[in-house]
């Protein structure tokens, strides 16, 4: 869905990425910059982006900015590159006092001064943007972190980075690490930056419902803590979209609307807190709508803009689901008026449900309803009687079978039978392996006859067949006997 550029001229870019700090605000306002090009918004997005990079250490994306501003926001925007050059010379020359004091630290061989001087360096890379080479020197912290704080803050801190670079596989195995770490600490912290670190991860696999349940556990407390990263109303309105997108009415009830944490998040974004509360209501027309006047502000984070099409489509459609349940016949005109849809959608996302196998029921287009497929309880409960006694008459059977075999004696013919095959070799006069076995077949098959002269017919043709068995496998290689 495009945004109307008209309709968003008035979208204030400061308060939307107000709770938004560092790295997170500024890639917030560079997708806003390249979603709107040639627009009005453009230049706001670069105007905020340039005054917060006048004061941090990121030269190089500083430079960039001002190129594409290109003199469209008045002198006070317009390259200065000797000034920018003097930061440059500026920096190197901190980072170059960093690499001696690593250098001495290592000197020392002080596992706590070299993570120190690793950590103090890496900061410094990732605060001028070079956040892969800041994402290796976190990496180097690890095998001189002698405290489970220190394995938290390596881990979050390349956690960062990773999002930053959208390395995924480095977030999901990262916070693993961490998660290990603090799994029996108090620390709701770093619990809470992890658990924020984990949604981000599973949204951008789409996996809407891990997604969910992590956003859900990230305290209230956590406040501006993990803000370069993400920030509070992102937590929220991520964490109420895949929970209405995936979980089910008591899991939204448990998790969302009776948490406590999550609660005070929803009620930063009021749009998505009306919504949740509507679709819980059953109220989906409401909670449509809320979502619709949200939506602007949400086409502007990086991180869910790729994902609203999939969340809007089955957030309707599991208000479908949900409304059309209850009854055997609905009119799809009171059907659409409820969810706020007209016909031609209405029918194709039925159409959708149905063919998904997640509503049972078929469109009657010349009527205008939908008609539900209830099972038919009591033939239903009349073929399962029917199956259970089917199974104890087959249980039966094979019980008496059993008693029958063990009452002749069927089971010691069938052990000797082993016993003469396996060791009668060699004691035939004629000699060969195939009639010393037919030998042995005929000699049981005598004494088989003898046993069973007087038992029932079934017994007897087990018996015989058995021993015949056993005689065609053993008649391979001797004459006729």
């Amino acid at each position: 869905m495009e945004i109307d550029a008209q309709a968003d001229a008035s979208l204030d870019l400061e308060s939307l990425f107000s709770g938004a700090t560092g790295a997170a605000r500024l890639e917030h306002l560079l997708f806003v910059a390249d979603k709107f090009k040639g627009q009005e918004l453009e230049l706001e997005a670069l105007r905020l982006a340039a005054d917060q990079l006048a004061a941090a250490s990121n030269v190089k994306l500083h430079r960039e900015v001002l190129e594409r501003i290109g003199g469209r926001l008045g002198p006070a925007y317009v390259l200065d590159r000797p000034q920018l050059e003097a930061k440059e010379r500026a920096l190197a020359a901190q980072s170059s006092v960093l690499d001696a004091d690593l250098a001495a630290a290592r000197a020392t061989q002080s596992k706590d001064a070299v993570r120190a001087a690793h950590r103090a360096l890496a900061d410094c890379w990732a605060s001028q943007g070079a956040v892969n080479e800041a994402m290796k020197g976190y990496m180097r912290m690890r095998e001189f972190c002698t405290q489970p704080d220190h394995v938290l803050t390596m881990c979050i801190s390349i956690i960062k980075c990773a999002v930053a670079m959208r390395q995924w596989v480095h977030v999901a195995a990262y916070r693993k690490r961490g998660e290990s770490v603090v799994a029996s600490s108090t620390d709701t912290m770093a619990k809470s930056q992890l658990a924020a670190a984990g949604g981000l991860y599973s949204l951008s696999q789409a996996k809407f419902e891990e997604a969910a349940r992590s956003y859900v556990e990230v305290s209230p407390d956590l406040g501006s803590e993990f803000s370069d990263v993400i920030s509070a109303q992102d937590i929220a309105t991520h964490g109420a979209m895949c929970a209405l997108a995936s979980l089910d009415r008591p899991a939204l009830q448990s998790l969302v609307i009776d948490s406590p944490g999550f609660r005070e998040h929803l009620e930063s974004v009021p749009e998505i807190r009306d919504a949740v509360n509507s679709f819980h209501a059953s109220r989906f027309a409401d909670c449509l709508r809320h979502l619709e006047a949200a939506r602007p502000g949400m086409e502007l984070s990086p991180h869910l803009a790729p994902h609203l099409p999939a969340l809007f489509k089955e957030i309707r459609r599991r208000g479908l689901e949900l409304h059309a349940r209850p009854y055997a016949t609905l009119a799809l005109s009171g059907m659409g008026a409820a969810l706020g849809l007209i016909p031609a959608d209405l029918e194709a996302e039925l159409e959708a449900l149905i063919v998904g196998g997640r509503l049972s029921a078929r469109i009657d287009g010349a009527a205008g309803v939908l008609r539900a497929h209830r099972p038919d309880a009591r033939a239903g409960a009349l073929g399962a009687v029917l199956a259970a006694g089917e199974e104890f008459v087959a249980a039966s059977r094979l019980l008496a079978l059993r008693a029958s075999v063990l009452q002749h004696g069927l089971v010691q013919v069938l052990l000797v039978a082993v016993y003469v095959e396996e060791w009668g070799e060699g004691t035939g006069t004629e000699g060969g392996h195939g009639l010393v076995l037919r030998a042995g077949s005929w000699t049981l098959g005598m004494y088989a006859w003898r046993r069973t002269w007087a038992a029932s017919t079934l017994g007897f043709n087990v018996v015989c067949a058995a021993l015949l068995a056993r005689h065609s496998c053993g008649a391979g290689a001797g004459t006729e006997g």
